[in-house]
């Protein structure tokens, strides 16, 4: 399987109305439960008779959990707690006729989906309630939602961000090539089952703006995993990516579609395979149950010191990277992966392997960088005049999402770039290079303990 484990982390801190998203995320769960089951018990199928006053006040209930359950607002918060952990993204506003729509958007142009139906656990302790997710069977993620998209011949669809700043963001559009629209209405015409989804696969190789449109979608997705554990209640955020092959790949994605005569269409429906997301969970166990850690060894790591740089945690499993929890922070993932990797250093170095291999990659230093670049940036509003003529402020995250940094550890120096647009700052008050030159430097003390040459290149 090609699909690409990227990170988990913990969103518990987060809270709607005084009670916490993960509360909220359960409470909602069980609404729609409770909803599904007063309908069943409502049904013409059970042999029971109720009587027809007691059927209104079920059905009222029904209604009064169904609404709880649809709740918008716990969806956007579950987004905008995604979209602030990963790389200062920003939510998408949902556009009608351009098919499938991410929610989030990030300072690079890489589009991504938050899935607010979550997988619960239950357990005495964290481990057993993860047990209690692994051994269940999971339902299929839905990159169209649960009514598809409609689609006719050559309709312009979502496929990724022209252009975004402080004003909004711009999408950028494609056509469904021509013939695609009624090469899917005579598969389904004709095909069923597993023909039919091997059938629409062979359409999405070359159809243009769709396969493109649910790429968009695919290019991260981020799923939230309950664990209830004693009286804990955590909520995490796993989140994962699909490349185009994934997508025409039968044994990841299941396709279907639905003919609208009335609009000479068809209603598509793309879902990743719920067995997919199972065994991304399996294989990756270890970093949910270190989704929270804070402590390795004895000493304590900040959530400044969290790397968020795509790690190899397959890697990690097999040298057993054990890791201690004492206390959770609202980034927990990148602190475990942190954490992680300052304890694979410790084993190299006790082993004798390479100097060299105790260091992080620069794509690694570069995320931590810009992680500690949010942080420390006095926060400016997006229109209007900036907050001091004196002092640099983050008002879109387009400064800090340029930063790119480049450590050269055997000359023990560190070159950085930015934006070159921000360059008419430096010798100003405003220097850009006193926010980077600064950030990389408290980041590599702290993970090297020790002094390197830091230069603009």
């Amino acid at each position: 399987m090609a699909v690409k484990f990227l990170e988990v982390f913990t969103t518990s801190d987060v809270t709607l109305n005084g009670q916490s998203l993960g509360k909220v995320i359960l409470s909602r769960a069980r609404a729609q439960k409770l909803a599904g089951r007063i309908t069943f018990l409502t049904g013409t199928q059970v042999k029971k008779q109720i009587s027809q006053a007691r059927k209104n006040q079920l059905n009222e209930l029904r209604s009064k959990l169904a609404r709880f359950g649809a709740k918008e607002s716990v969806q956007v918060a579950i987004e905008k707690a995604f979209a602030s952990q990963i790389r200062g993204g920003r939510l998408i506003k949902a556009a009608k006729g351009i098919g499938a729509v991410p929610d989030v958007v990030f300072s690079d142009g890489t589009t991504g989906d938050v899935k607010a139906k979550a997988l619960i656990g239950k357990g005495d302790t964290k481990q057993s309630a993860l047990d209690t997710i692994t051994s269940k069977s999971f339902s299929s993620i839905e990159l169209t939602g649960g009514g598809g998209i409609s689609l006719t011949e050559r309709q312009k669809l979502f496929t990724g961000i022209e252009s975004q700043d402080e004003r909004g963001v711009v999408p950028k559009v494609e056509a469904i090539k021509e013939g695609v629209v009624d090469r899917l209405i005579d598969a389904k015409q004709s095909l069923k089952g597993e023909a039919l989804n091997k059938k629409i696969i062979d359409i999405l190789r070359d159809s243009g703006g769709l396969l493109n449109n649910i790429f968009a979608k695919a290019r991260l997705l981020s799923v939230s995993l309950i664990l209830k554990y004693g009286t804990e209640t955590e909520a995490l955020n796993f989140v994962f990516t699909l490349g185009k092959l994934d997508l025409l790949d039968p044994k990841i994605m299941a396709y279907k579609v639905t003919i609208d005569p009335k609009n000479n269409g068809v209603k598509f429906f793309a879902d990743v395979r719920g067995s997919v997301m199972k065994q991304l969970v399996s294989l990756h166990r270890q970093a949910v149950l270190t989704a929270t850690t804070s402590t390795v060894g004895g000493k304590k790591y900040s959530e400044n010191e969290a790397i968020l740089a795509l790690l190899d945690p397959v890697t990690q499993e097999k040298n057993k990277i054990s890791v201690t929890s004492d206390k959770t922070y609202n980034s927990g993932s990148p602190v475990g992966r942190a954490a992680n990797i300052l304890v694979t250093q410790k084993r190299a170095s006790e082993s004798g392997q390479d100097e060299q291999n105790k260091f992080v990659s620069g794509v690694q230093l570069t995320a931590l960088v810009q992680r500690r670049l949010a942080q420390i940036m006095p926060k400016g509003p997006i229109k209007g005049p900036p907050l001091s003529p004196n002092v640099l402020t983050e008002r879109t995250g387009r400064f800090r999402g340029s930063v790119t940094v480049f450590p050269n550890y055997r000359q023990n120096l560190i070159r950085f770039t930015y934006d070159p647009i921000y360059q008419s700052f430096v010798g100003t008050a405003r220097n850009p290079d006193r926010f980077v030159g600064g950030a990389i430097r408290e980041t590599v003390q702290t993970l090297f303990g020790r002094q390197f040459n830091i230069v603009r290149q």
